[in-house]
């Protein structure tokens, strides 16, 4: 019988580590899911400062804008036609 209280008490162990297992698992993803919701908040603010001061530029300068655009242009172009 000794035995078998043995095996009860391993058993008992054995499933406590691994709830424990699991509830660590548990944590390290939410860790790992507000670690990325905050990455993209500040990706997102990013871009949109980045929008912001490419809007402000275009405003200001507007011919340079126009010719940078063609010149993009002309560079897309002859890469896309080989």
């Amino acid at each position: 019988m000794a035995t078998k209280e043995g095996n009860g008490s391993l058993s008992a162990k054995a499933s406590q580590a691994a709830h424990e297992a699991i509830d660590q698992v548990g944590t390290r993803g939410e860790q790992a899911e507000q670690m990325f919701r905050e990455r993209s908040q500040q990706a997102s603010a990013r871009s949109q400062e980045m929008m912001d001061e490419f809007t402000a530029y275009i405003h200001e300068h507007p011919v340079t804008a126009i010719g940078i655009a063609i010149a993009v242009g002309f560079v897309l172009g002859a890469l896309l036609r080989g």
